[in-house]
């Protein structure tokens, strides 16, 4: 589960700002703003982009561990 306070990239390595958590969508609750990006992208709880199944799309969450 994703969550606020922990940072997160795109599975290609971007860094992501994530705003909420909690999102209007039940499905996509998760927006954030990859760097680089002027518009949001939407995520599943699970860090899945828009319509992809996670693991399967670069543009994915994954955690970022120090």
């Amino acid at each position: 589960m994703i969550e606020l306070g922990k940072q997160y990239a795109t599975r290609n390595g971007r860094p992501v700002r994530l705003l909420c958590v909690d999102g209007p969508d039940p499905h996509y609750p998760v927006i954030g703003i990859p760097e680089g990006d002027y518009e949001g992208e939407r995520w599943t709880a699970e860090g899945a982009i828009l319509y992809n199944i996670p693991g399967d799309d670069e543009r994915d969450l994954v955690e970022v561990t120090a």
